[in-house]
C-alpha cells in the first residue's frame, strides 16, 4: 500500500466518522483512532475495523485496517466501490462503543459476542436507515 492509497482510505473514513461520531451520541466520548498499514493480524483479511468501549468513562477506540478497506475501493478513482456499505462498517464499529455497556453480561463463552454483534449490525443499520431517509450519504 503507498502513502497515496492510506491517505485516501484515512481521509474518506475520517469524513464518515467526523459525521456520524455526533449522530451517535459519542461526541460526548474520549475517542481514540488507531490506523494500521497491515491486516487485522488475527488473520482474517475481510475484517475493516475494530472498536471497544468503556461504558464507565465514556470512552471507545476504534482501530482500522488501512489495506483491508483499500481492498474496498477504486484504484482509479480512490474512492469505496460501495460508500453506503463501507458507511455501514463504520456505523457498526461506533455501534460497539454505545451498547459497549451490554458486555456486562457477557460470559466466558463466546455466545455473548455473537449476540453483541447480532444487536450491533441491527441497530447499526437501523441508525444507518433512519440517516439515509433523511439525507445523501456522507461521502458520495
Amino acid at each position: 500500500m503507498n502513502d497515496a492509497q492510506y491517505e485516501a482510505v484515512k481521509d474518506w473514513c475520517e469524513g464518515c466518522l467526523k459525521a456520524w461520531v455526533p449522530r451517535l451520541g459519542l461526541d460526548r466520548y474520549y475517542l481514540e483512532f488507531v490506523w494500521h498499514r497491515s491486516f487485522n493480524p488475527s488473520g482474517n483479511i475481510d475484517c475493516l475495523a475494530s472498536a471497544s468501549g468503556n461504558w464507565k468513562y465514556l470512552s471507545g477506540f476504534v482501530e482500522i485496517w488501512v489495506p483491508a478497506v483499500w481492498n474496498q475501493f477504486d484504484e482509479v478513482t480512490m474512492l469505496p466501490n460501495w460508500p453506503g456499505d463501507l458507511e455501514i462498517v463504520m456505523v457498526h464499529e461506533l455501534t460497539h462503543i454505545v451498547l459497549n455497556e451490554m458486555r456486562e453480561w457477557a460470559t466466558d463463552d463466546d455466545s455473548s459476542m455473537k449476540h453483541e454483534e447480532r444487536v450491533v449490525t441491527e441497530v447499526s443499520r437501523l441508525f444507518y436507515s433512519l440517516y439515509k431517509d433523511r439525507d445523501d450519504d456522507v461521502q458520495s
